[in-house]
């Protein structure tokens, strides 16, 4: 979401395929059952209405979602990786490898 907001885009709605059924569901109710789910769902809210932006999540088989590789460590080769260009929140850098906040 960070990327999204600091991308130059706004005023537009994105489709983002997921392959896990619990994140779309607590994205379209607008609340999970954990307290920490619903922090990030804010979180991710205001960063999106910042620019004018919505998502659209929608459910994609593991074998067919070509991020699932990602989520799993694997990265592929250095060629097929795009440099961030963000600014990641201060409280997020606790969660964020090799960056400098």
């Amino acid at each position: 979401m960070v990327w999204l907001t600091q991308s130059g885009l706004h005023n537009a709605c994105l489709k983002i395929r997921c392959n896990n059924i619990s994140v779309i569901s607590s994205f379209w109710k607008g609340h999970s059952r954990c307290p920490a789910h619903n922090q990030t769902l804010c979180r991710m809210t205001a960063h999106l209405a910042s620019e004018n932006l919505s998502i659209f999540p929608t459910y994609i088989p593991s074998a067919s979602n070509k991020a699932d590789p990602l989520s799993q460590g694997i990265l592929g080769t250095s060629g097929s990786c795009i440099a961030p260009n963000t600014i990641v929140p201060e409280e997020l850098c606790g969660f964020v490898v090799d960056i400098v906040c």
